[in-house]
């Protein structure tokens, strides 16, 4: 269970099902298709991992792979997405991130500022201990139950979950 649990594109599907706003995402490893789906999003989009985000080797961990934004530079390499299928999604405008916890039926939600600090703006996990600070969020009930929803859905007790919390207060997966 936690390793379905850990792959990004089963959890997109499951979200989906239940309710969850989604963000506008593509797998591929087709430069064209890929260029399209970036030009669709205004040329807003970020990459990521399609599961855990750190590379192991053994019980070694080698490196953290952050969720990035995807670049005029970038760009200029998007040949290169025909080597490994790559995981591109629209990039959505925050107001905070949250990490909502769920254990059983309990959940908690806690909020990040991290539209204020540039380096953690895409993704909060670059975050050091002494950057930002996490705060008590109250989230609406429909969010808490879609999200105990989610965690039994993907056979766990127990789920770390984050979410983008939009300026116009929307929840997005």
């Amino acid at each position: 269970a936690i390793s379905w649990a850990n792959t990004k594109l089963y959890q997109l599907r499951v979200a989906k099902d239940l309710g969850l706003k989604i963000p506008r995402s593509v797998a591929t490893n087709d430069p064209v298709k890929a260029r399209t789906f970036i030009e669709s999003c205004g040329g807003r989009v970020v990459v990521k991992p399609f599961t855990a985000n750190v590379i192991e080797y053994g019980k070694q961990n080698l490196a953290t792979v952050y969720t990035s934004r995807v670049t005029q530079e970038d760009l200029k390499h998007l040949e290169t997405v025909r080597y490994g299928i790559t995981f591109l999604q629209e990039e959505i405008v925050k107001k905070q991130d949250l990490r909502i916890t769920v254990f059983g039926n309990d959940v908690f939600a806690a909020s990040v500022d991290s539209q204020l600090d540039p380096n953690l703006e895409i993704d909060w996990r670059r975050m050091t201990s002494r950057t930002r600070t996490w705060r008590h969020h109250d989230l609406p009930e429909e969010i808490a139950e879609k999200c105990r929803s989610l965690v039994g859905r993907l056979g766990l007790k127990f789920g770390a979950i984050d979410f983008a919390h939009t300026p116009d207060d929307e929840y997005v997966f």
